[in-house]
C-alpha cells in the first residue's frame, strides 16, 4: 500500500497495530478526476505516459513478485514509451509542452518504491505535479534511480508544480493509471481537482 507510507504507517503488522492504538484522524485530501469524461476519484497518484505504460507492464508480468516487479515494469516501458504534445491548464494558467510523463501526486511513493513527489502533503489542499521532459530511453534508464533515493531535482528534465486543478489534452492518446488501477491506454483528456479534506483518516501520531 503506496499511500501507507505518505501516512508513515509501518509495513510490520505488530508496529502497525501499535501505530493505530495512538493514531490521530486527520483531514485528508481526495483527488477527483475524469478521464475521457468517465469519472473516478484516487487518493495517492495518477499516472500519464510513461507511468501509465509502465502501470499497464506490471499486469503483464507474472513471472515475478514484489519490487522487482516495478523495476521490469519501468525498464519495459522505457522502450515503448514516446513523448506526446500535452495542453495543460494548472489552476488556469496555461502550458503546451513535448513530455515523456505527467504523474499527479496526493501521496509521495509508487510502484512500492518509487518517491515519485516526495514534497506531496495529502492534507494541504494541494494536487503535486511532476513532469519528464523528451529523453532517450538511456536517459530515461539512468535518471530512474533518482526517483528511489529522491534525487529526482537534481535532473533539469524533470519538473515540479502544484495547483489546485489541472486539464490536460494531448495531441495523440496516452497511457493512464489511477492508483495503481488502469484507466486506459489510449485516453486523450484528463481533468483532475482537489477535493480538500474529503474524508478523515487514521494518521500514526508524530
Amino acid at each position: 500500500n503506496d499511500f501507507s507510507k505518505t501516512l508513515g504507517m509501518s509495513r510490520n503488522l505488530d508496529k502497525a497495530i501499535e501505530q493505530l492504538k495512538n493514531a490521530e484522524p486527520v483531514k485528508t485530501d481526495l483527488i477527483r478526476f475524469g478521464a475521457d469524461g468517465k469519472p473516478g476519484v484516487m487518493i495517492n497518484t495518477l499516472g500519464i505516459g510513461f507511468d501509465g505504460l509502465a502501470n499497464h507492464e506490471t499486469t503483464q508480468i507474472t513471472w515475478l513478485k514484489g519490487p522487482l516487479v516495478y523495476l521490469m515494469a519501468a525498464l519495459k516501458a522505457s522502450f515503448k514509451s514516446r513523448a506526446v504534445r500535452f495542453h495543460i491548464q494548472m489552476d488556469g494558467q496555461e502550458m503546451e509542452a513535448d513530455l515523456l510523463m505527467i504523474t499527479l501526486a496526493n501521496g509521495t511513493t509508487e510502484g512500492g518504491s518509487f518517491r515519485i513527489a516526495p514534497m506531496a502533503d495529502p492534507h494541504d489542499g494541494l494536487l503535486n505535479v511532476v513532469t519528464i521532459q523528451p529523453m532517450t530511453v538511456l536517459g530515461l534508464l539512468l535518471r530512474l534511480p533518482l526517483f528511489l533515493f529522491r534525487l529526482q531535482e537534481r535532473s533539469r528534465k524533470i519538473r515540479f508544480h502544484t495547483c489546485k486543478k489541472i486539464e490536460i489534452r494531448g495531441m495523440s492518446p496516452f497511457a493512464v493509471h489511477a492508483d495503481g488501477e488502469q484507466i486506459g491506454l489510449e485516453i486523450s483528456t484528463i481533468e483532475a481537482e482537489v477535493m480538500e479534506g474529503a474524508i478523515t483518516i487514521l494518521k500514526p501520531s508524530g
